[in-house]
């Protein structure tokens, strides 16, 4: 049985509409400072109580230009510092964060966040919490000329762009008939706050949310149910979804998957959010960006990769860890190239993919000073 013929509300494709903000002035500002805060963390659980933990977090916000970070997590399987599996394992999980410079990207995209939670287990007792979660400050400066106004103090609509792409796999074998537990989260949003300046607009917007996406996949029984926000759209289904590719890695991977037992598959193509803040003419202003990614599998024959951000790093010996898979980096490949590739789609649905990155309201400005902290905590029974 698989598990695309189990959702409830996810029969099929499922698709919404992306939505289109007022036209606002595209101006052009100065980042004067960007900060980040990244974080990976992996937790045991037997018998869904804590077991053993592993905590990862890095920072960057000071005095030395060290990008890109990453953080990484992992337990059973996973060696501290090397994200493949040893190959017997019968469990294990894994979360990796990265952050680089959005400001030296050569593309539209910076893709600065990058966020991966795996876990797996085929042990009767042990499952895995796995979260994956990034902050971005980023400091601004709007011009009169920038804003379209006349004078300092006087504001207007800026339009900015969040660049979502992604994709989630969630398997089990026949022997698992409650999926109540199994957990995948995402969310992302986007904050305005006010570093400075007295206008009257910073007093009305002086904290407040100007972009948010979410999408949660629960278990339920013998079923999966999903909520979505309304500005992202999705494709879901088994793993004949990733047939529409064409290829080899393709037709391996949907065979593959076939043989596992449930299988669920969730395809987020590349694609652009606009949303809309207010900014005042020579008064500083802050966007704070939240990503977080959380999954939670079962214990006895169940596994999640997630990513938002960018494609997967490290799916491959996540879902050859159960016995019917051999062709891991192809199920990898195959899934990583639907997500590169949302015209593919095009002809089932309309497309708007999920995870975010922020995008540049201005041209690569020179950054103040950056610096890097990394810390690590592991504890056990």
């Amino acid at each position: 049985m698989k598990l695309a013929d189990m959702l409830l509300p996810l029969a099929g494709f499922w698709a919404t509409s992306l939505v289109i903000l007022a036209i606002a002035s595209q101006a052009q500002g100065e980042v004067t400072d960007i900060k980040a805060d990244i974080s990976a963390e992996v937790t045991e659980l037997i018998e869904g109580e804590t077991g053993s933990g592993d905590l990862s977090t890095e920072s960057f916000d000071g005095t030395s230009p060290i990008l890109p970070i990453q953080a990484f997590a992992g337990l059973g399987g996973y060696d501290l510092s090397d994200t493949a599996a040893d190959a017997s394992t019968s469990n294990g999980a894994r979360a990796i964060t990265d952050f680089d410079d959005p400001t030296i990207s050569s593309t539209a995209n910076p893709m600065e966040f990058g966020l991966e939670a795996d876990c797996f287990s085929q042990v009767a007792r042990t499952s895995y919490l796995v979260t994956s979660e990034a902050d971005e400050y980023r400091d601004l400066v709007f011009s009169a000329a920038d804003l379209d106004v006349t004078s300092t103090g006087m504001s207007n609509e800026v339009i900015s762009n969040v660049f979502f792409e992604g994709a989630v796999l969630i398997w089990a074998d026949d022997t698992v008939t409650d999926l109540s537990g199994m957990t995948v989260a995402f969310d992302f949003d986007v904050t305005r706050s006010s570093t400075g300046g007295n206008s009257e607009s910073d007093a009305t917007n002086a904290n407040e949310q100007v972009f948010d996406a979410h999408v949660a996949i629960t278990g339920q029984g013998s079923t999966l149910t999903a909520d979505h926000s309304s500005n992202l759209s999705l494709y879901v289904g088994g793993p004949e979804l990733l047939l529409s590719l064409g290829g080899q890695d393709a037709i391996v991977a949907a065979e593959e998957l076939e043989d596992i037992g449930t299988v669920y598959l969730m395809i987020l193509p590349q694609q652009t959010v606009q949303y809309t803040f207010q900014a005042s003419a020579d008064e500083a202003l802050r966007l704070s960006a939240h990503a977080e990614c959380v999954v939670r599998n079962l214990p006895g024959g169940t596994g999640i990769g997630a990513v938002f951000g960018r494609s997967f790093l490290a799916l491959a010996d996540v879902v050859q860890s159960h016995a019917k898979v051999t062709s891991g980096k192809r199920i990898e490949r195959a899934i990583n190239e639907a997500i590169g590739e949302p015209e593919i789609f095009e002809q089932q649905a309309a497309s708007v993919p999920l995870c975010g990155t922020l995008g540049i309201e201005t041209p690569a400005v020179g950054l103040l000073g950056f610096c890097s902290f990394i810390g690590r905590r592991r504890w056990g029974l």
